[in-house]
């Protein structure tokens, strides 16, 4: 999946910088293909979160690679006389920390929940307290603290995108969150599981975001009118899903495969801003 991500990655963004450049049509079709991109890198990051052995090394990996490439689009475009923007990794930055404060948040409640029982004891006395933590990630913390620090961590991703204005930025916070709730809600998609399953889950996915998307696009209808045509565009991103892997979750990827992307995303899009640049 991520093979075919980066190709459509590779062909908004072609046609992003060679708008005037190229055929209508063909614009038309790469910044359409380009809609099915973010939804397979969120449903990787939710796959990396979900298996991943540290979540700090994870979540500073995306931040450092982060940095080093805007600086990279930043240096390039004041070198030449194209635009720049700010990158779709801090999205996926931000979006870790909002399905990690989620987690935090919702396991918190429920536990506290499941705990609610009168203040007193059948004695008089008051009922003890045993102690309970939640364990998130190799994170263990008393339920209350969970609480406050899930509330926190939700606040932090919306403020650091609200600070940022990355690429795909609420919209894109929306989408991780979406998906991670369904990916939880739902049976992995293993080979073991029988064909039946697999479609219910991938239509329940694709039902789930087309209605985000719906109500994305009439949001912005009503409240901002800018950019509508090129807005009504991610109608397509739901169908994404139907390219969602088929394999183990448990199945990792290769170091060529871990990194080509972090290497990959800054190169092509400093190589584009060049060459529009010269054009």
């Amino acid at each position: 999946m991520k093979w075919l991500a980066l190709l459509f990655m590779t062909l908004d963004h072609f046609a992003l910088y060679f708008n005037g450049h190229i055929p209508h049509w063909v614009w038309f079709i790469f910044r359409a293909l380009g809609r099915l991109a973010f939804p397979m890198f969120a449903y990787m990051l939710i796959l990396g979160y979900r298996r991943t052995r540290s979540l700090t090394i994870y979540f500073i990996r995306i931040a450092v690679f982060a940095l080093i490439t805007q600086g990279a689009m930043t240096l390039t475009a004041n070198t030449t006389t194209s635009f720049t923007f700010n990158n779709v990794l801090y999205t996926l930055a931000a979006g870790l920390i909002l399905i990690l404060g989620y987690d935090f948040l919702t396991k918190s409640i429920l536990d506290l929940v499941a705990r609610l029982r009168p203040a007193k004891s059948s004695q008089g006395g008051e009922q003890p307290d045993y102690g309970v933590r939640i364990n998130i990630k190799g994170i263990s913390l008393p339920t209350r603290t969970g609480l406050i620090l899930g509330i926190i961590l939700c606040i932090l991703s919306v403020v650091l995108v609200w600070l940022m204005k990355p690429d795909y930025s609420y919209y894109g916070l929306m989408v991780i969150l979406l998906l991670h709730i369904m990916e939880g809600m739902t049976e992995p998609l293993t080979p073991e599981l029988n064909k039946d399953l697999k479609k219910g889950k991938l239509r329940f996915f694709f039902r789930t975001l087309l209605m985000l998307n719906i109500i994305w696009i009439v949001v912005n209808l009503i409240f901002y009118r800018q950019n509508m045509n090129f807005k009504l565009m991610s109608i397509l991103s739901p169908y994404a899903v139907f390219l969602f892997p088929m394999e183990s979750h448990n199945k990792k990827p290769g170091k060529l495969a871990k990194y080509f992307f972090y290497i990959y995303y800054p190169a092509h899009i400093c190589l584009f801003m060049f060459l529009s640049s010269i054009i």
